[in-house]
């Protein structure tokens, strides 16, 4: 815990988050260079009054349920080379520019969640959040969100399946593109 930047990061293996990271208003980054990025129930990751939580591995990304990685008012990046496990990422955030949205998805697998919460992802009411993947977005189980606008694009197998859980929301579907 503390006021300003938090790096962590592992070369050579996996990067193991087994309890909290709270940064007050300093930007989060947690990398491995050679492996994974795994979290437990415990291994919450927060900017409490808002900053950018990046979350970087070489492998996979596993989150657990119960994971929350919560950025206030800050934007959230999750950058894997195989697959990403979700439990929760939720701000406030209701950014949409192209490079800086709410929250930035980008896998060399799949993007699939493992939640019991009732929204994977949630955003400030016209945030974005654009997921990236290459064999399939919520294939076997909907990603569902709570934000106002996505980008989703699957490069080579799987499907696209997404669930806008906001009571009266209407999810703003900019691009979604499914090349299998």
């Amino acid at each position: 815990t503390g006021a300003g930047t938090i790096t962590l990061s592992a070369t050579g293996g996996n990067l193991v988050v087994n309890d909290a990271v709270t940064s007050v208003t300093g930007k989060i980054t947690l990398t491995s260079t050679d492996a994974a990025v795994s979290f437990s129930a415990n291994g919450d990751v927060t900017a409490s009054t808002g900053a950018e939580i990046e979350v970087n591995a070489s492998t996979t990304v596993t989150m657990v349920d119960g994971t929350v990685i919560n950025s206030g008012t800050g934007i959230i990046d999750v950058n894997a080379g195989g697959n990403v496990v979700l439990g929760e990422l939720t701000n406030t955030n209701a950014s949409t520019t192209a490079g800086v949205e709410a929250v930035n998805i980008n896998s060399g697998g799949a993007v699939s969640e493992v939640t019991s919460a009732t929204a994977v992802i949630t955003t400030g009411a016209a945030g974005r959040t654009v997921i990236t993947a290459v064999t399939g977005i919520g294939s076997g189980d909907a990603i569902e969100t709570s934000t106002g606008s996505v980008i989703l694009t699957n490069s080579t197998s799987g499907n696209i399946n997404v669930d806008e859980v906001t009571g009266g929301g209407a999810l703003d579907i900019i691009l979604a593109t499914n090349v299998t």
